[in-house]
């Protein structure tokens, strides 16, 4: 139930991700973010009237505070990646890099998963590479975008790890810590760097469906990332590029090569190994 949980949860937010990517394009990377997660909120205040929390600790709140970090922060250099290069190359490469980050750290410390679930991730992990998988197309990647995307990617690792120390009982409320601190620091970068908050009015339709829809993907991986082994979780909810990379083909005509068609079929192939 974890991988497919964490699976539901990666399609969600590589759908969102898209969107991100077409809006980053026109109003930039730094206001996409700050204008999705305020419209999350919405989302969230539902799930902490549906889900109970008994007991909520200061311990819960300080993980969900590092993992606001980790998302404004990854999200910036995410959305920075696909507004200067391929979103098809962008996704997969800080999917990879998370998946890595977040394997290591549960294989390493965390509950080993079974024969079957430990070839699901290796699996997974194939899959994410075939992916990315860019090839000789004619719109090549910059190697600015590359690294944007692979420090997005160890970000995208923390805020799996943070997520995990959080506690059941806690419910819902590590996500309002974190946007706590994601919306101020998203203001902060905003006023900072840009000197404003310059936001295209055309782009709120897609960026607000977006935003709800990373917030339910959080609510989805937070439930894997408790429940199941943290490795299982991470790598298949790094799975994200799969539906990216399909839109991004549908869409806007971004090619779709035969190895990165593999690498789909690879990555359902790994959620039934990791399921069973």
């Amino acid at each position: 139930m974890t991988a497919l949980v964490a699976l539901l949860a990666s399609m969600i937010v590589g759908s969102a991700d898209f969107l991100f990517g077409l809006a980053a394009r026109r109003s930039g990377p730094l206001s996409v973010p700050l204008v999705a997660q305020i419209c999350g909120l919405l989302v969230l205040g539902v799930s902490l009237v549906v889900v109970d929390a008994p007991d909520v600790r200061s311990g819960d709140l300080a993980w969900g505070a590092i993992s606001g970090v980790a998302t404004s922060v990854g999200y910036v250099l995410f959305l920075a990646a696909m507004s200067i290069g391929k979103i098809s190359v962008v996704a997969p490469v800080t999917a990879a890099t998370g998946a890595a980050f977040t394997a290591l750290y549960g294989l390493g410390f965390d509950e080993a998963p079974g024969l079957l679930s430990g070839a699901g991730i290796v699996v997974a992990i194939a899959a994410i590479a075939l992916v990315c998988s860019e090839g000789n197309a004619e719109a090549t990647t910059p190697p600015k975008a590359v690294w944007f995307a692979l420090l997005s990617g160890g970000f995208v690792g923390l805020l799996f790890v943070s997520l995990a120390f959080t506690s059941t009982e806690a419910g819902m409320w590590p996500l309002v810590a974190s946007r706590a601190v994601t919306l101020p620091l998203l203001v902060a970068i905003n006023l900072g760097i840009a000197r404003g908050i310059r936001f295209n009015r055309s782009d709120f339709a897609g960026t607000a469906a977006a935003g709800m829809m990373e917030m339910l993907a959080s609510i989805l991986i937070l439930w894997a990332l408790r429940r199941g082994p943290v490795a299982i979780a991470g790598v298949f909810g790094s799975l994200y590029p799969a539906s990216t990379v399909f839109l991004a083909w549908v869409f806007i005509g971004e090619r779709l090569r035969s190895i990165q068609k593999a690498g789909v079929c690879l990555a359902l192939a790994a959620a039934v190994l990791a399921a069973v």
